[in-house]
This record gives C-alpha cells, sequence and structure tokens, in this order.
C-alpha cells in the first residue's frame, strides 16, 4: 500500500523547517516555560543547572521537530539546551546540559505547553544532531506518559 501519511496527522518537519522562525519560538517558549514551571515538572538536569541563565548563555537546539495543522498549529518537538564549557569542563564545544520532549500549542501566536514528554540522555540528543536518524529508535515513547 506504501506510506501514507494520515490527514490531520503530526508530519516531520525537514532540516530547513527546524529552524523555521515559528519553530525557535515555540523551542524558546517551551525552555522558557520549563524554569517557570519547575516545582510541577521534573528532569534530572534541572537539579544540576540554573535553567534562568539559559538566555545568557545557554542556545536550544531543536533535534527533531513534527508538526500538526489544527486551529493554528501543534508541534512536537525534541529540544537540547546546551552551554559554552566553562574553565573546569577542559573540553572543546558546547556541553549539554539537558535534552526532553515537549508538545506546543500554536493558536495564531498564543503559545501553550500542552504535553510534557521525557527526559532524553544528552549524548543521545547530541549525536542526533550530526546523525538524522540516531533518535529514530527511541522517539516513540518520549510522548507518553
Amino acid at each position: 500500500m506504501g506510506d501514507r501519511k494520515a490527514v490531520g496527522g503530526y508530519q516531520r518537519m525537514d532540516t530547513d523547517d527546524l529552524e523555521n522562525e515559528e519553530v525557535v519560538k515555540a523551542a524558546a517558549f517551551a525552555v522558557q516555560a520549563l524554569t517557570e514551571a519547575q516545582q510541577d515538572r521534573s528532569y534530572t538536569f534541572m537539579d544540576e543547572h540554573n535553567l534562568s541563565l539559559i538566555n545568557d548563555n545557554g542556545d536550544i537546539h531543536v533535534i527533531r521537530g513534527f508538526r500538526q495543522v489544527v486551529a493554528g498549529m501543534n508541534y512536537r518537538l525534541i529540544l537540547a539546551i546546551t552551554r559554552p564549557p566553562t574553565s573546569q569542563d577542559n573540553e572543546e564545544g558546547r556541553q549539554c546540559i539537558g535534552a526532553f520532549a515537549v508538545t506546543i500549542y500554536d493558536r495564531f501566536g498564543d503559545l501553550s505547553v500542552t504535553r510534557w514528554g521525557k527526559e532524553i540522555d544528552c549524548t543521545r540528543a547530541m549525536t542526533a544532531l550530526e546523525d538524522d536518524d540516531a533518535l529514530n529508535d527511541a522517539l516513540a515513547d518520549h510522548f507518553s506518559g
């Protein structure tokens, strides 16, 4: 029968779409919402890092994204948060401090988090930045629970 896409279902975004202004805004909104809801949502990386510093020296990377057209747009995103290495790290490049899945509803510019997904191992998330297929096997359960 071939590969069919469900009408109204989630569609995977390609690399260019992940850098789209609306997707970038949705990702930044999710991280901001995470910093404001620390008591409501707990990922292990939140115990070790001050997420309020992300605005100053952190970066948000959209690892994988799916979108669904509704009365607005739903975005299912896999995000990684990185920071520059500190002098104590003695390592090159940015350091991943956390990665997670999240679903964001964009109702014509009015953003809300509709579902927090599971935490994702930083090594796996950063590998996915280099290798597009690295998360394929692991993604199925990150939006459940």
